[in-house]
């Protein structure tokens, strides 16, 4: 292409229809060429054609933005046979033509285009709450080229037509905020055949309602002093109100409000510590709709001291569905951790008369904690009438004596008799200890034995608990019994029976109140089984196990292999060696068949007489007949031999 001058005289232009009539170098007519079109959108392309039959080679150029009515130095653009071009701005321009042609003439001609606005529609929004957004058309020169804009909200409602002349604030609902739709905005030329439409304008909607949401309160502490301190994720721009309630939220009066972003602390006094207050943050989206968040309420904390230890209390926090747990705070270290919403009260026994103890609870909740003001307390031991609780339990051939003494530092005395009413004897005094296992000279397996604990603390010493005493579980055949002393110091609530077989098996058997358990068994029970009895406190708290007895379901018998009956006070008689049989027979014989001796009494045994006198010495055969304990009649029988 090359860009060539003429210089010729114009004229005024004149414009007839799609043709140019002018004083300028359209008006000298002779050229020829079409254009693909004389109407078209803003940067859409343009086609030129020469229809001159015998330019010379190279010999055309065009001007694309004629004014009409220069002659000279105008630049034109050489092409031969066509140019496509566009334009970037809207308006009506006049293309010129000239050609030289072969035989050496200079022809021109012109034709006029019309540009029409097709750039898109400026626009914004607004969201508000529940999925309602107001569309803002922006008032300029290219919303008023277009008789319509064309609104396509994206999410399969109605298309939108906007004339001319409407509202510039166009509102709509969206029913689903789970996904963020695009807006489709287009400008409409309606009497234009080149240019229908503008270049659509897309909007992704995001609906900030559910920023909103998020605006919630992260953290709520109350100070000592009477302050309320919360922390919140903030919006720019967003106005966020504080509303808090003394009356769990029937009411709520208005505190500060803010318009900032990121993570901001403010703080609601004066208020009362030890009232629980219900916070809540309301904010206001860019539509003046409003969006309450999650209440959260205060924590308050109370501490009483007696007796040598604190006792806690806190309110119970009102909503179960965002509680996780409380944590119970001791001298800024975390202390106890409780998961059940109703556990509001704790007695701290760890600590020591006259010390200085500072608590603070806090609730975890789901995305959110609340803390309360710390609780400053002064260990005061008045009030202490003695121990409140203890226990003792048999533990294998041991007695185990545990108590829950007032206190970090204190004496603990343990005293030992052999009953209810017989003679306390110390047998131990623990230093800060709790528990303690005796094995002194004790076989619980014989006999009970009954304990009184006492403690000093501060100074002061307190009286003796009253007794309470190890549970003896006794056999006479399948039956047991036990004494009825209590091991603790509370009421039993029931007995339970613990029967554990040799094969593994294990079964709990509640007995209630009652001193008496009769094992039931059959021919496929386990050939051995252990017993022991474990009683229960009324309140649950405290479990204590009797000693352990062993039952075999088949009796088992003994005999000698040989006796001496020479009066010399050993082994001077012989019978079977069993436990208490329900039916016994027991029969010795003599070498012959005879019948030297016969009882049915389990304490008799065979003195070696016969009629008074001396037996023969040699062997002899004995024979015993009894029923086990599933009332099968058994037999057993052997030899043995008399000896001097």
């Amino acid at each position: 292409m090359k860009l060539k001058t003429h210089l010729v005289y114009g004229v005024a232009l004149l414009l007839i229809g799609g043709r140019v009539s002018a004083q300028g170098l359209c008006s000298r007519e002779g050229g020829s060429f079409t254009l693909s079109s004389t109407e078209v959108c803003v940067a859409a392309p343009i086609k030129v054609t020469n229809l001159v039959s015998n330019p010379a080679n190279e010999g055309i150029g065009y001007v694309t933005r004629y004014d009409g009515t220069s002659t000279q130095n105008l630049a034109y653009l050489d092409l031969l046979p066509s140019l496509t071009f566009s334009y970037n701005f809207p308006g009506n321009y006049t293309v010129l033509q000239r050609v030289f042609t072969t035989n050496g003439q200079t022809l021109y001609h012109c034709e006029n285009v019309k540009v029409i606005e097709s750039s898109g529609v400026t626009a914004s929004y607004s969201s508000c709450g529940g999925g309602n957004i107001n569309l803002v058309l922006t008032q300029d020169v290219v919303l008023n080229a277009y008789d319509q804009i064309e609104i396509n909200w994206g999410d399969g409602s109605p298309i939108k037509k906007w004339n001319k002349g409407d509202a510039l604030i166009l509102p709509h609902t969206y029913t689903s905020t789970s996904v963020s739709p695009t807006v489709k905005i287009t400008g409409l030329h309606n009497n234009s055949t080149g240019c229908k439409e503008g270049v659509p304008k897309s909007i992704p909607i995001k609906f900030e309602v559910a920023e909103l949401a998020g605006i919630q309160v992260n953290t709520l502490e109350m100070s000592a002093g009477g302050s309320l301190s919360f922390t919140y994720k903030g919006i720019d721009a967003i106005k966020t109100q504080v509303q808090y309630s003394a009356d769990g939220g029937a009411n709520f009066t208005n505190g500060g409000s803010w318009s900032l972003g990121g993570t901001n602390t403010f703080s609601i006094k004066p208020v009362i510590k030890d009232v629980a207050y219900t916070v809540r943050l309301m904010s206001i989206d860019n539509c003046g709709g409003s969006l309450p968040s999650k209440p959260i309420t205060s924590m308050a904390i109370k501490a009483v001291s007696n007796s040598g230890a604190v006792k806690l209390s806190w309110n119970k926090y009102p909503v179960a569905g965002d509680f996780k747990s409380y944590e119970l705070y001791k001298n800024g270290n975390l202390y106890k951790t409780f998961n059940d919403i109703g556990e509001v009260e704790f007695t701290d026994t760890d600590v020591d008369c006259g010390d200085v103890e500072v608590y603070y609870v806090k609730a975890i909740l789901v995305g959110a904690s609340s803390k309360s003001a710390e609780e400053l307390i002064k260990v005061d031991n008045t009030g202490s009438v003695g121990l409140a609780k203890a226990s003792v339990s048999v533990s294998g051939d041991k007695v185990l004596i545990v108590a829950e003494a007032p206190g970090k530092s204190y004496d603990l005395t343990i005293e030992r008799a052999e009953s209810v009413s017989g003679l306390f004897k110390r047998v131990m005094i623990l230093n800060s200890q709790n528990e303690y296992l005796d094995d002194n000279n004790v076989h619980p397996s014989d006999q009970s034995y009954c304990y009184k604990l006492s403690y000093s603390s501060c100074g002061q010493h307190y009286p003796a608990t009253p007794p309470i005493c190890t549970i003896l579980l006794q056999k006479k055949h399948s039956t047991f019994t036990w004494s009825n002393d209590l091991p603790f110091l509370e009421p039993i609530d029931d007995y339970t029976m613990l029967q554990t077989g040799s094969s593994g098996s294990a079964q709990e058997i509640v007995v209630g109140p009652n001193l008496s358990f009769t094992a039931r068994l059959d021919s496929d029970s386990d050939p051995e089984y252990t017993f022991q009895i474990k009683a229960t406190s009324d309140n649950g708290n405290w479990e204590s196990l009797s000693n352990a007895v062993v039952y075999k379901r088949n009796t088992d018998i003994f005999f000698p292999t040989a006796f001496t009956p020479n009066d010399d006070f050993k082994n001077d008689d012989i019978k079977p060696i069993t436990t208490e049989l329900t039916s016994y027979s027991f029969t010795i014989y003599n070498r012959w068949g005879g019948v030297v001796f016969h009882t049915t009494d389990q304490n008799l045994g065979w003195n070696g007489k016969v009629k008074n006198e001396l037996a023969e010495l040699g062997w002899y055969l004995y024979k015993i007949t009894f029923k086990d304990d599933l009332d099968q009649k058994v037999e057993k029988s052997g030899t043995f031999m008399l000896l001097r």
